[in-house]
């Protein structure tokens, strides 16, 4: 015999299930429109990094003074 616990799971997977596949189905016919961002919310959100790709692009020279590098160990 299923315990309470099992029924109302399954009940509320029957109540998710309609409304996560309309979801779904809005964002494919949406396509690239789903991710669009005004102007102004974009200024206002902060730029984060997350995976440091602006890192790989900057390459400092041997030269440039602007770069911290560690003190030698002695």
């Amino acid at each position: 015999m299923p315990s309470a616990g099992d029924i109302r799971r399954k009940h509320l997977e029957a109540l998710l299930r309609p409304g996560l596949t309309s979801v779904l189905a809005v964002l494919s016919l949406l396509g690239d429109k789903v991710w669009y961002l005004p102007r102004w919310l974009e200024r206002l959100l902060p730029n984060i990094n997350v995976e440091g790709e602006k890192l790989s692009h900057k390459v400092a020279s041997p030269d440039d003074q602007s770069v911290v590098r560690p003190l030698p160990i002695r």
